[in-house]
């Protein structure tokens, strides 16, 4: 990802449900039926449930943008001599 794309962070901060829906992903894997990871269908309903129970817990929060780092001055550099 190149710094300033539309892919770079650009120090908004969503909300938690948005964040952790587009951070994490879903795996559906069953021994009765090893073809489910397969099966768009069966991902699409695991995928509905996961939203719906975390749409539940997570209570919507404001959108906040991160501040701005404060620029630091240097330090003056003291002259040497006999202390």
């Amino acid at each position: 990802i190149k710094p300033g794309s539309a892919l770079s962070f650009d120090g908004t901060v969503r909300d938690l449900q948005t964040e952790l829906a587009e951070s994490t992903s879903t795996c559906t894997v069953s021994a009765a039926n090893p073809m489910i990871a397969l099966d768009a269908k069966a991902q699409a309903d695991a995928l509905r449930r996961l939203t719906a129970r975390r749409q539940k817990r997570l209570p919507a929060a404001p959108v906040k943008k991160a501040k701005a780092a404060k620029p630091v001055e240097p330090a003056k550099a003291k002259k040497a001599g006999r202390h």
